[in-house]
């Protein structure tokens, strides 16, 4: 008969059953010897000593767990004490932990702008080279670089010496043709009177026919003299025409209003046709160009409005607004042209004022100009690509952004959290709507802030004040506004 296997305790335990070789009696121990196993085929155990060793293995197992229990109840008393003890520790810290000091700065009613910063050039748009289309000497030169011409104004002048004399003999030969004109006039006048006695004449008897007819062929030759001496008149006129084209062909004309830019050349030097001897430029037409990234084109109002700072003068802004942008991307940097008009500088210099161009200038009025801006000159624009006004702007460094959008305010010598909703911000400013008026927030950092926390107000000068008043004092005192917040209005 085979013997019963062994309970899993006793297999678990690492008990293992060692066979008396003498005594017959089975006990527990440690794992039986290779020779002991051996010999485990006639001295396994019988089923009785297993069950004792059962029973005597839950016996073992119900003290431990009694005793367990016992000590659990004696130690809880002295744990719940303690507990207690540590409680009540942390709150006596919270309670007597020092206010967090804190800086305010005021929010203010006012503008925010969000923009784009980048640099251009000055260009002017009307801008044009003046060539003689005549060959030619430079015998009079009437304006420097620099000065204010309006339209048909007389700039320069060739040698015309020979255009001259084709005037006056064109002059001449008008007068002649003209002579010639009133002869033949006079002539037909006079055939035709004459033509008129021969008709009563031959009426009355007193002629013959062939009288009649001889005074008619003299009116249509004086009528042919005068239509010859008309057509020489025509071309004699022409010819005057002509060489007073050729002559104003010797001057040279500002085609516009404009200011002198460029004038190469000095008096006395010989020119060939197509020959620049002025560089004009409208200053009406000066406009600002930059080139934008194209992502920044759908931001782009229609109408945008700038501020353009100048290197040469840095200090003085200009402002400026959108005229037209560019058909085309430029394939290479990937940029859109922008072009934007100065607002209050294309008008020229009033009339009147002290000459600044050169002498011989006859009765021509010079005028000054404004030379604080030229075609060339760089700068630097703020480009605007959104704007709120009348909003409630609050520092960009008072915004937490850990649990959606809000700011931190003092009430009643403790601290709020404040839920905002932001309208617009950019690197320094943002426009906010869900505030008090005149709230001030905090804008120091906000680890360790916590709703309800006792808060000292740090005033801008260093000084611990006694609550929301002294941030209300130094506000007061700075007029409201702040280096943290100032306006892009």
């Amino acid at each position: 008969m085979m013997p019963e296997r062994l309970p899993c305790y006793a297999r678990i335990s690492g008990f293992w059953p060692r066979q008396a070789a003498d005594a017959g009696a089975t006990t527990w121990g440690n794992k039986p010897s290779a020779q002991w196993t051996r010999s485990w085929g006639n001295n396994r155990p019988s089923a009785q000593s297993t069950r004792t060793l059962f029973h005597q293995a839950r016996a073992s197992k119900a003290l431990s767990a009694w005793l367990l229990s016992g000590l659990v109840a004696l130690l809880l008393p002295f744990l719940s004490a303690c507990s207690s003890q540590s409680v009540e520790t942390n709150q006596k810290g919270q309670e007597s932990a020092p206010p967090l000091s804190v800086e305010l700065v005021p929010m203010r009613i006012g503008s925010v702008r969000q923009s784009f910063e980048t640099h251009g050039e000055l260009v002017a748009e009307q801008r044009v080279q003046l060539a003689s289309r005549e060959s030619g000497v430079l015998v009079e030169l009437l304006v420097e670089e620099g000065d204010v011409v309006r339209a048909g104004e007389l700039l320069a002048r060739l040698d015309d010496d020979v255009q001259t004399r084709q005037q006056a003999e064109a002059r001449k030969g008008v007068e002649a043709a003209e002579s010639r004109r009133e002869q033949a006039e006079a002539q037909v006048e006079a055939a035709e009177r004459q033509l008129e006695r021969t008709k009563r004449v031959v009426e009355r008897g007193g002629a013959a026919r062939v009288e009649l007819e001889r005074k008619e062929d003299e009116v249509l030759l004086a009528r042919a003299a005068l239509a010859l001496a008309v057509a020489q008149k025509a071309q004699s006129t022409a010819s005057l025409t002509s060489a007073g084209i050729a002559l104003q062909r010797r001057e040279i004309r500002a085609p516009f209003d404009a200011i002198v830019e460029l004038r190469p050349l000095s008096l006395g030097a010989t020119v060939g046709p197509q020959q620049a001897i002025f560089s004009l430029y409208s200053p009406a037409s000066l406009r600002f160009m930059v080139y934008l990234p194209e992502s920044f084109q759908a931001q782009l109002p229609e109408q945008a409005n700038a501020e353009i700072r100048f290197d040469a003068a840095p200090a003085q802004p200009v402002a400026a607004r959108l005229l037209r942008t560019g058909e085309s991307v430029d394939p290479a940097s990937r940029t859109l042209a922008l072009y934007f008009e100065l607002l209050g500088e294309a008008e020229l210099p009033t009339e009147g004022a002290k000459s600044v161009g050169p002498r011989n200038l006859g009765e021509q009025a010079k005028r000054p100009i404004n030379k604080k801006y030229r075609p060339g000159m760089f700068g630097r624009v703020l480009i605007e690509l959104a704007r709120v006004d009348d909003a409630q702007v609050v520092p960009l460094l008072s915004l937490d952004r850990r649990k959606g959008t809000s700011v931190w305010a003092v009430r009643d010598g403790k601290l709020a959290r404040l839920e905002v909703e932001l309208l617009l911000s950019n690197q320094t400013e943002a426009a906010v709507r869900g505030l008090r008026d005149g709230e001030q927030v905090v804008v120091s950092g906000f680890r360790g802030l916590e709703d309800g926390k006792a808060a000292d107000v740090l005033d801008l000068s260093g000084e611990l004040g006694a609550g929301p008043a002294a941030g209300a004092k130094k506000a007061g005192e700075t007029g409201g506004k702040g280096e943290r917040g100032r306006a892009s209005d």
